[in-house]
């Protein structure tokens, strides 16, 4: 079975920033998270998911503006 929701110092290491950054994007509302008894906070898989694909759309199309 996989991993369904990871702490924040797993999420950081998955997309390769800091636990500090990752505090970031959950308070600009770029990343979803879940408080576990009010301390805990956990990412959704789904929602890392999805960062990671917002990310890579983004930079694709980054990328196509720069190189037309």
């Amino acid at each position: 079975m996989e991993k369904q929701f990871f702490k924040t110092s797993e999420a950081a290491e998955v997309i390769g920033i800091s636990r500090t950054g990752i505090y970031k994007l959950i308070w600009q509302g770029r990343l979803a998270s879940i408080l576990i008894n009010g301390r805990n906070r956990r990412i959704p898989r789904a929602s890392l998911e999805e960062f990671i694909r917002a990310e890579n759309d983004r930079a694709n199309h980054v990328h196509k503006e720069v190189t037309q």
